[in-house]
């Protein structure tokens, strides 16, 4: 699914002629969600909402 959705947006953006930076990110889950489904790998939530912060703050210095 992830690949997927990846896939298409860069097919779209090719289509639509835009130009612009992107990537994929798979983050892990929270803590919280690895505790309910057992041993997956997990981050805390600080460091989830600075991964995400981190990679908004690098694609729009490319803007």
């Amino acid at each position: 699914l992830c690949n997927h959705v990846m896939y298409q947006a860069l097919h779209y953006a090719k289509i639509q002629n835009k130009k612009m930076p992107s990537g994929f990110i798979h983050m892990p889950a929270s803590h919280e969600l690895a505790i309910q489904h057992g041993q997956i790998p997990s981050w805390s939530h600080q460091n989830l909402k600075k991964g995400v912060s981190t990679c908004i703050q690098v694609l729009s210095e490319h803007d």
